[in-house]
């Protein structure tokens, strides 16, 4: 009777341990989809500062901060670019690319709706994919196209 009992125990331990897996397995799922990213294509959009690229490299403004509008992007950056992709599958953006990793072919961009995403070029033939347009202050590219 006791090693039945015994059992029982164990069998009820393993439960709670499969249970609690289980549990933390998708409370971490829901966290990366909440916090975390989205990826379309060759971007990856973050809700935060992406931890692959935390700090500004590319422009003289260092106070890296997330923005929320085209003017408060241009009024903290003083630079934004147009980026659109020959692969027809990731989305063209509007923002500021603040760091470049070269050997990974890797930017990083804030954008102005207080969203940072990571971009992963590749080359295409003998082109990149990613094609970039200095925006302001030399044109607005917003009236050229639409984002």
């Amino acid at each position: 009777m006791f090693t039945y009992f015994q059992s029982r125990s164990r069998l009820a331990r393993r439960l709670v341990i499969y249970a609690l897996c289980i549990a933390l397995f998708s409370v971490s799922i829901a966290c990366a989809s909440f916090f975390g990213r989205k990826q379309q294509g060759v971007v990856t959009f973050y809700n935060g500062i992406p931890e692959l690229c935390p700090q500004i490299d590319m422009l003289r403004q260092k106070d890296l901060k997330p923005v929320h509008s085209v003017d408060e992007l241009k009024r903290h950056y003083g630079l934004t670019f147009f980026i659109s992709f020959k692969d027809g599958i990731s989305p063209s953006l509007y923002g500021t690319l603040y760091h470049h990793d070269r050997e990974k072919l890797q930017y990083c961009m804030v954008l102005p709706d207080g969203q940072f995403a990571v971009i992963q070029d590749s080359v295409q033939g003998d082109r990149f994919n990613m094609q970039q347009e200095v925006c302001y202050p030399i044109k607005d590219c917003l009236d050229d196209a639409n984002p």
